[in-house]
């Protein structure tokens, strides 16, 4: 097992300068009650409860106390692909978790007891779109609109493309985009897809969106950041950064979140980066056990902001 070497990290505790803004790093572990140092999920729910999904435990925290519940999570990452577990919250703050062998679960709110979700298996990430619509990832068994009502699942898919493994989700401009083994997936209906191809011989691990460029960014699991202008073609190019601030083209990306004019990129084995568009720089932040402000791991599996920013 490799949860030694990952540990959850908290991007948080801004110091503010005159000059500059220091970003410092704290940690939540097993010490403070966390169920096991390997975080590979984290998600937020409406009335402020943070879930992490590790290895060992699903935690509930208040801030100040964790609630577990006895899930495992997956959490495989090799140099060109992964296997993580997931907690996704929807529009109605239900929560979903995808654990082991890619099962899926439903809280019902009103036992607190997750409740198996049949008739799908593999799953590898869940997405519910504005219209209520619910779209459901597999590690190589297909894409799926999924009735929650009724239970109801519809292969997306055609039978000679139903091994595509789907990695991440993303709405943009009424349309699921998904990153994915075949590279860019635009789901128009449950009946209605495109492929895009990015790159040869390349799985994409996570999509993210500027909101006022309107720049798409793709990560991938060795082939580094892509970029594209916009959602109307998805043509990507690889990212490598600005002029005089580079970003590498062979990072093990998996996962990547919008901060304002910012974009935080999580990798396995090179800590994360920080790229700000504004002032065109990239910050690398690595392990440094040392300093008690640092991260003190390089493998980094999972980013979230919280509503308090």
């Amino acid at each position: 097992m490799n949860w030694i070497k990952i540990i959850f990290l908290f991007f948080t505790c801004i110091v503010f300068s005159q000059k500059s803004k220091q970003i410092a790093f704290r940690e939540l572990t097993v010490e403070h009650g966390l169920s096991q140092n390997s975080v590979v999920s984290i998600a937020q729910d409406s009335t402020g409860f943070m879930w992490f999904a590790t290895q060992d435990g699903l935690n509930k925290y208040d801030g100040n106390q964790f609630k577990y519940y006895p899930f495992q999570f997956e959490d495989v990452t090799r140099s060109t692909y992964s296997k993580l577990g997931k907690i996704y919250i929807d529009r109605q703050d239900n929560v979903w978790i995808v654990v082991n062998s890619g099962i899926l679960y439903k809280l019902n709110k009103l036992s607190d007891k997750f409740e198996l979700v049949k008739n799908i298996q593999n799953v590898s990430t869940i997405i519910q779109d504005t219209n209520n619509n619910y779209f459901i990832g597999t590690y190589g068994s297909g894409l799926y609109h999924f009735n929650d009502k009724e239970h109801d699942t519809t292969q997306i898919l055609k039978e000679n493309e139903k091994d595509v493994t789907t990695y991440d989700f993303l709405e943009s401009e009424d349309e699921i985009i998904g990153a994915t083994s075949k590279g860019i997936i635009k789901v128009f209906s449950k009946s209605n897809y495109e492929f895009i191809s990015v790159f040869p011989k390349t799985n994409f691990s996570a999509l993210a969106k500027l909101k006022k460029s309107k720049q798409l960014f793709l990560g991938s699991f060795g082939n580094g950041l892509f970029v594209a202008k916009d959602s109307t073609t998805l043509s990507f190019k690889q990212f490598t950064g600005f002029k005089n601030a580079s970003l590498p083209t062979n990072l093990i990306i998996q996962d990547i979140l919008v901060n304002d004019d910012k974009l935080w990129v999580a990798t396995y084995g090179d800590g994360a980066f920080l790229v700000n568009f504004n002032e065109e720089t990239v910050h690398h932040f690595t392990a440094n056990k040392t300093n008690p402000y640092a991260l003190h791991y390089n493998d980094v599996l999972s980013l979230y902001e919280d509503f308090t920013g």
